[in-house]
């Protein structure tokens, strides 16, 4: 029954957009898939079988680029796939761990660190692993490690990282963001997940939200029954911590010290603490040295946080020393924004999603800007703000399944029945995806908010393609969403194209209060992200 209410949903919203912007729709059949066979042949003189690498890692070893970042999917186990959330998070901890001890007896691996960015002598170095996907993140080095990867019989796929990129451009002429709030349904109690550069959320579009951080207030209590510290934590470790007080209303703890692996701005890290809320959604995740903070309070009086360790560099651990019951001077308050639910900043770990490059709040103010000259799709509809990309406008795929996961795991604390993604994979390695990329590495964590309900829409990209659109925008589970300028169908288009929303002169909130004009459809996108939270409340 879900799977007829998501699909009946998508043809509904058709026609609210029809409604919207007098544009036509597109829909085409489509064909059978075209698969890479056989091997490439590296600088070394080896041969590589193509079956577990994807098109896009293909084409840049054909073309000599031997050093990819790339992401690895493991072969699913029954526990990895388990509906109990819990069980999965484990199995799927389980499989990474094995897989790398295993790895590590054929090829040099090594975990990301400052001396292996300068001297990279490893085969393979292992970046990150994903909490809720069963994959790892990682740079191929050397052609030993991709070959051990290609015959690895734990391997799935061996997708390419690909560099993505906001999807807009330089076209200033002004169009005003069309609005169905004169349908008097304006998407009221639902909330838009933007994953983008994050969101100027001290706008007037979205009502000069205050957020600001809670001071510390409350009863503190010492607590010495959750310490581990003074030596170096344990390889390969997951433990979970359960911090459960009766009668307290809200909950925090304090880490006299926290000292896991050592990081910059170049590199990520594996060894990491996530601060989860009573329902195991995420509020928090730590890396690196703090000293002396308190975590982000969460509702309630009971909190968990969760150790997880990879196979090499350990440190000295954490103490955690002291719990509130109250609030700390790092929680976000988002209580006097009428607009603004909360957000993350996953691309620094940190509590403020706040725009430092602009394309985020634009495309915010598309889908739910109140402003009565510049109102958006859904006005009344809640911002939660996600910053997954850099203020140059750029990051990886593995930055936003993060920000993908975020949304997901606090669907149900914030309301969000949308996500809305304004970009697209970028760089010349970007294949035109005429067929379900149900290999890409974003698709399995879209189907994950498909299935909850959450309307996933994505930009199909501006490099003008008419034989196919990019991805992640492909994804079985995505609601792909192309551009129109008047009667032309303009930007990236093919068999998958079935949405179309304005794109060109998009007149939009931009940081420190200012109203700018873009193109794109990055632009299109958020105009659909509005119409699924109006169609939400209807």
């Amino acid at each position: 029954m879900e799977y007829e209410i998501h699909w009946k949903r998508v043809f509904v919203l058709l026609g609210f957009v029809l409604v919207l912007s007098g544009f036509g729709l597109n829909f085409v059949l489509t064909s059978e898939p075209t698969h890479l066979t056989g091997y490439v042949v590296l600088e070394e003189g080896v041969r590589v079988s193509t079956e577990k690498l994807d098109p896009a890692l293909v084409k840049e070893l054909k073309e000599g680029n031997t050093e990819n970042k790339v992401v690895i999917i493991l072969e699913d186990t029954a526990g990895t796939t388990s509906p109990n959330e819990q069980r999965q998070q484990d199995a799927i901890d389980d499989v990474q761990e094995e897989f790398i001890d295993d790895l590590e007896n054929d090829i040099d691996v090594e975990v990301e660190t400052i001396s292996t960015l300068e001297h990279k002598e490893a085969d393979l170095i292992i970046t990150k692993e994903f909490e809720s996907t069963n994959a790892v993140a990682g740079e191929i080095l050397t052609g030993d490690a991709l070959v051990e990867l290609a015959h690895n019989n734990d391997v799935k796929k061996i997708m390419l990282d690909y560099p993505v990129e906001l999807v807009l451009d330089g076209s200033i002429n002004e169009l005003n963001a069309p609005s169905l709030h004169t349908l008097g349904i304006t998407g009221k109690h639902n909330s838009v997940c933007i994953i983008d550069t994050g969101v100027d959320y001290t706008h007037n579009a979205f009502d000069n939200c205050d957020a600001q951080t809670f001071q510390l207030t409350g009863q503190t209590t010492l607590l010495n029954d959750l310490v581990q510290s003074e030596h170096p934590y344990g390889n390969n470790e997951e433990t979970t911590f359960t911090i459960h007080k009766p009668g307290y209303t809200n909950i925090a703890v304090h880490f006299t010290n926290l000292t896991l692996e050592e990081i910059n701005g170049n590199a990520d890290t594996t060894d990491r603490i996530y601060i989860l809320d009573g329902n195991n959604a995420t509020i928090a995740v730590y890396k690196g040295e703090h000293s002396s903070f308190w975590t982000p309070s969460v509702a309630g009086d009971t909190m968990h946080i969760r150790l997880v360790t990879d196979g090499s560099v350990t440190r000295d651990g954490f103490v955690i020393d002291q719990v509130i019951n109250g609030t700390t001077n790092v929680t976000m308050d988002w209580s006097s924004c009428s607009r603004v639910a909360g957000g993350w900043d996953t691309y620094h770990d940190d509590a403020n999603p706040l725009d430092d490059h602009g394309h985020g709040t634009h495309v915010a103010g598309i889908a739910l800007s109140q402003n009565d000259t510049y109102k958006g799709v859904a006005p009344s509809a809640s911002v939660v703000a996600v910053k997954a990309i850099s203020a140059n406008g750029k990051g990886y795929a593995s930055d936003v399944l993060a920000g993908i996961e975020y949304c997901t795991s606090n669907a149900k604390r914030l309301n969000i029945s949308v996500i809305s993604m304004s970009l697209a994979c970028g760089g010349n390695s970007c294949v035109h995806y005429q067929e379900t990329c149900n290999g890409d590495l974003l698709a399995p964590s879209i189907t994950k908010a498909a299935q909850q309900n959450i309307s996933v829409v994505v930009a199909t990209g501006n490099s003008g393609w008419t034989d196919g659109v990019a991805s992640p925008s492909c994804a079985p589970d995505a609601i792909p969403v192309g551009g129109s300028n008047g009667n032309s169908i303009i930007y990236n288009r093919g068999r998958l194209l079935t949405l179309l929303a304005p794109a060109v002169s998009i007149k939009s909130s931009y940081p420190n209060e200012r109203w700018v004009s873009l193109s794109g459809t990055s632009m299109s996108t958020p105009h659909v992200a509005g119409a699924a939270a109006v169609l939400q409340q209807f």
